[in-house]
């Protein structure tokens, strides 16, 4: 189970030049097995994790990150945003070696490139509980990969992987979906806006082919285009376990989305599907009606900013009204002026009323309503929405100002919670209420009950 670099190696040195002498090393990683008798099980996990926590900052010559200890006996340690770079997770990582407590760690954002990373893999040499790790938007490229990709072959603890916004590019994506072929517990990995072409694509459909533990895969605002619609559509056909597959914002166009949809055909597992803003047009809606009548399995669509007209989109929930055998109980497109057309209601209100639990969501609009309740809704909700904007622009700020304020993710996306704290400050200028600013968040808010930037930015 051994890497190629030892954990002691891994932590005695480094690229910023901390080093720690091996009697220094043995006082942080092991001198704790003396109060193992005289505490209690969780006096002991906070007294030995936050006292090598300290010692390690202590020779590493850093100020220890409070967040960090406050949370040391919990199972959830988000340290995201908090710019501890690679000598500051170097740390952490020494503390958490034996840790047995935490089973979630959020790193996102944290600028700790390849080093930091190097660090972070040896955790899974000596910890076993750690079974969730966010990575994201950290910038540590080609040689952070290469250390996660060892620890993904040998690790049998890890079930959900965030590493998105890195800059991976396809060699790194390679690497990865290569450490896949002998990992039996991943079910959950983020791979969006790194970079991904058609090349990386190929790699992923070669692991999905063998994998039979992926349930959940994010590809989100990468450079798939047709070519890669084609490969990841290779491993539909052949794949019996992914459920939840995000292709949003990767330029598939109309020839990438019909062979990604005619796959579906064939496939019987996946249940959720993004194709949000990849230039799909009417032959694409028209691949969309066919996939309905042929596959059983999805239940949930995204179909958000993609140019296809009223009447296919029509045509499309007709065609999920006539069809009884599809499981597909929710379709999302997201457009103004499709959630004002009198037809397009009247159709989704059918659709509604003859199929059960059914939901169309236009423009952060459900519909379950009749008619006229729909209207009012989009003419308050456009009120807010304008109010908003009004401000962003009347202060020349870009949304990306807006998001990084608010503290999104990697992946640009902000929690409910998040956006309300942060609209504390600003609803005051902005003369808006509490409520209003409730609804205003509810009209932000995303089928995955999250507030996207590449929403937002469309407006």
């Amino acid at each position: 189970m051994a890497m190629n670099m030892s954990t002691t190696e891994v932590f005695s040195s480094s690229e910023d030049g901390s080093d720690c002498d091996d009697s220094d090393r043995s006082t942080i990683l092991y001198d704790r097995s003396r109060t193992l008798t005289s505490l209690g099980s969780s006096q002991f996990l906070f007294d030995t994790t936050c006292d090598i926590y300290i010692k390690a900052c202590e020779l590493l010559k850093i100020t220890p990150a409070q967040c960090f200890i406050r949370n040391i006996t919990h199972t959830e340690i988000n340290l995201s945003h908090r710019s501890l770079g690679p000598v500051g997770v170097r740390a952490i990582s020494i503390a958490l070696l034996k840790n047995t407590c935490v089973t979630k760690l959020n790193l996102e954002d944290n600028d700790i490139g390849g080093e930091g990373m190097k660090c972070v893999s040896a955790i899974f040499e000596e910890n076993y509980f750690i079974t969730d790790l966010n990575v994201a938007n950290n910038h540590f490229k080609l040689k952070g990969a290469e250390h996660l990709a060892k620890t993904l072959s040998f690790s049998n603890t890890l079930k959900k992987l965030d590493v998105s916004g890195n800059e991976i590019e396809d060699r790194g994506v390679q690497l990865i979906a290569e450490s896949l072929n002998s990992n039996y517990t991943l079910e959950t990995l983020g791979l969006s806006n790194n970079n991904v072409t058609e090349t990386g694509a190929a790699h992923i459909q070669n692991t999905l082919d063998g994998n039979l533990s992926l349930r959940e895969l994010n590809l989100a605002w990468n450079l798939l285009r047709c070519g890669g619609a084609v490969e990841i559509a290779k491993a539909l056909r052949r794949n019996s376990t992914l459920r939840s597959l995000d292709l949003s914002w990767n330029g598939l166009g109309d020839e990438g989305a019909k062979v990604l949809l005619e796959a579906l055909g064939d496939n019987t597992n996946l249940s959720f599907l993004n194709v949000a803003s990849n230039r799909i047009g009417d032959a694409g809606g028209m691949a969309i009606k066919c996939m309905i009548k042929r596959n059983e399995s999805l239940k949930h669509i995204d179909i958000t900013m993609n140019p296809m007209s009223k009447s296919i989109f029509i045509e499309i929930i007709e065609t999920r009204i006539s069809t009884a055998s599809s499981q597909l109980n929710k379709i999302v497109f997201r457009d103004k002026t499709f959630a004002s057309d009198e037809n397009i209601a009247r159709v989704a209100n059918s659709a509604v009323e003859t199929l059960q639990n059914f939901e169309v969501c236009l423009e952060h609009i459900k519909v379950k309503d009749n008619i006229e309740v729909i209207k009012w809704k989009e003419k308050h909700r456009d009120d807010l929405c304008e109010k908003f904007l009004a401000y962003v622009r009347g202060r020349r700020l870009k949304m990306m100002d807006i998001f990084q304020k608010f503290g999104a993710n990697g992946d640009l996306v902000l929690s409910v919670n998040k956006f309300l704290q942060g609209m504390n400050d600003l609803k005051k200028e902005m003369k808006l209420s509490d409520w209003e600013v409730n609804d205003l968040a509810q009209y932000f808010q995303d089928q995955d009950g999250k507030i996207h930037y590449s929403y937002l930015s469309s407006l």
